[in-house]
């Protein structure tokens, strides 16, 4: 038996991109969270980058909600795929798929939602929707 899943809270890097595709919508952003290690007596920060795609009606939303700034809560699985850049070297990148969004921003969106907006993904749609293609 194994598990793939991602658990993070951090701060959304850039506003959401939303592409909708013949078969779903797909939106895509960055998170980022930030520790803190010792060197020596000193106490340094770290700040690691996290890829996040989204997919079917969870995608809508967070294109809706979150902005660069907004603190999230967000879970899902890890997937890396590989591709070639434009000089033609193979690269990989490596995503969150995430099922599950929580806003945790202390404003409340603009409708009647909740402080904390927390939506969970189809995962039917998830699962036929992990095999596209993003670029």
């Amino acid at each position: 038996m194994s598990l793939n899943r991602a658990s993070i809270i951090g701060n959304v890097g850039a506003d959401p991109e939303l592409k909708t595709t013949a078969n779903d919508t797909i939106c895509t952003f960055s998170v980022a969270t930030n520790e803190f290690y010792k060197s020596g007596t000193d106490s340094k920060p770290h700040t690691e980058w996290h890829q996040v795609v989204v997919f079917g009606k969870l995608a809508q939303t967070c294109s809706l909600y979150l902005k660069k700034g907004s603190r999230t809560f967000l879970e899902g699985r890890i997937r890396t795929s590989s591709y070639q850049d434009k000089e033609g070297k193979q690269q990989s990148r490596t995503r969150i798929y995430a099922s599950t969004v929580q806003f945790l921003d202390s404003q409340k969106p603009s409708s009647d939602l909740s402080h904390i907006l927390s939506v969970v993904g189809d995962e039917e749609s998830l699962s036929e929707s992990s095999n596209l293609e993003l670029a």
